[in-house]
């Protein structure tokens, strides 16, 4: 294993305050291999192959002449070099009330890919005490006297109307956290981006999965949880239905229903939940036909949680998708895991846009926007051995796929 010493000043003299958080001076970076390993081309190609980027850079052979090689170099060095655009500024709208620390968990992604792109940067934190109409417009007061207009605001569902009804039209804001499309709400402005995936069209593509056949849905009794259910069970005759109370530990009764067997079960539960109905599931007997779920359980501790056997007819639709690796390995650095949390993938996203449209710096996530809304692609996948597989023509590319890892075990 080639080692490397990853030396860069990604957070160089970051001040806190109490409302701000602002990168000064600005930062530089150093890539260098600690071992004069030479790498030739097919090295190099291995390294990209398992997301060794940092490697690969500090490694690279300028004498090549693999147009591949050249074309991903340049691309990943380009992404290093200082965007002189003048100092960024961007405001946080948050209410701490309502998502508790999960804010500095995507503050810890925001800092890693604004630290990717090597820009001057400053954050203003507005928090406010609740996500009442008069506390949102407050705060866009505050933007509007600041003269610094480019906001994400971190809401939950409850804030939305309230967003959408402030004289908020001289900001530009993005809100990464909200699908209104999930609401069926129409979002008439021009100026407000909503970036949340999807849970609708997750769970579109399952009903299709789904058709002629029994149902059987499980929720918890959380909003969450409840909305979700609320999209699966629009238009759906379901068989049977069990709403999980939050210290529920004994499910018998629960799962050794005979209406199982035979079903279709959806899953709108959390993680720890749906890993007990599905090992009590196989426990039981019941003989279900495949179990689905959304986003809400695309985690690798799903690996840890459930047995290979309780996962064999599980599947997981994502929209995590093409992710940069050195995105990934900006985000480890700050421990956000983006791969998995879609919250720091879609405030990434979001940052990536305004950073083009607002002051001309190059995308690096692809993600298509319709009608102010960003659009996802949606992939199945199985959480089965150890790691998501995924799985297009339903059974007959999960076997070749599965055929494959055993080979390499």
């Amino acid at each position: 294993m080639i080692r490397i010493v990853f030396i860069v000043l990604i957070l160089s003299q970051i001040l806190f305050s109490r409302m701000y958080l602002k990168n000064d001076p600005m930062p530089t970076n150093h890539i260098m291999s600690i071992l004069p390993t030479e790498c030739d081309d097919g090295c190099l190609k291995r390294l990209l192959k398992k997301g060794e980027i940092f490697s690969f850079l500090s490694l690279y052979n300028n004498q090549t002449r693999d147009k591949y090689l050249l074309r991903t170099y340049e691309r990943y060095k380009s992404l290093f070099q200082t965007n002189k655009v003048g100092k960024i500024y961007i405001n946080v709208i948050m209410s701490s009330s309502a998502i508790g620390n999960y804010v500095n968990t995507i503050t810890d992604s925001m800092l890693a890919y604004l630290s990717l792109r090597f820009v001057d940067f400053e954050l203003n934190f507005i928090d406010i005490k609740s996500e009442s109409q008069e506390n949102i417009q407050k705060a866009i007061d505050e933007i509007e006297n600041s003269g610094h207009m480019n906001t994400i605001a971190i809401i939950t569902d409850i804030a939305v109307h309230n967003l959408l009804e402030s004289n908020h039209q001289k900001l530009n804001i993005f809100v990464p956290t909200i699908n209104v499309g999930d609401m069926r709400i129409e979002n008439p402005y021009k100026n407000i981006y909503f970036a949340g995936i999807s849970y609708r069209n997750q769970i579109n593509i399952i009903k299709d999965l789904m058709q002629d056949a029994n149902i059987s849905v499980f929720e918890e009794d959380n909003p969450v949880s409840k909305k979700i259910t609320s999209i699966f069970m629009e238009d759906m005759e379901v068989q049977y239905f069990k709403t999980i109370k939050q210290n529920q530990t004994r499910f018998k009764k629960t799962i050794k229903t005979k209406k199982l067997n035979n079903s279709f079960v959806f899953f709108g539960t959390s993680l720890i939940k749906t890993s007990i109905l599905l090992s009590n599931i196989t426990y039981y007997d019941r003989d279900i036909i495949r179990a689905y779920s959304t986003q809400l359980n695309y985690n690798p501790v799903m690996l840890h949680l459930a047995q290979e056997k309780d996962r064999e007819k599980f599947y997981i639709l994502n929209s995590i998708m093409n992710l940069d690796e050195l995105i990934i390995e900006y985000n480890n650095i700050l421990k956000a895991n983006i791969e998995y949390d879609w919250a720091l993938y879609t405030s990434t996203v979001s940052l990536d846009y305004m950073l083009s449209k607002y002051f001309n710096i190059p995308q690096i996530m692809n993600v298509a926007l319709e009608n102010n809304n960003f659009s996802y692609d949606i992939e199945t996948v199985s959480p089965l051995f150890n790691k998501f597989i995924r799985v297009e023509n339903n059974e007959s590319v999960l076997s070749e796929e599965l055929n494959y890892e055993l080979l390499q075990q």
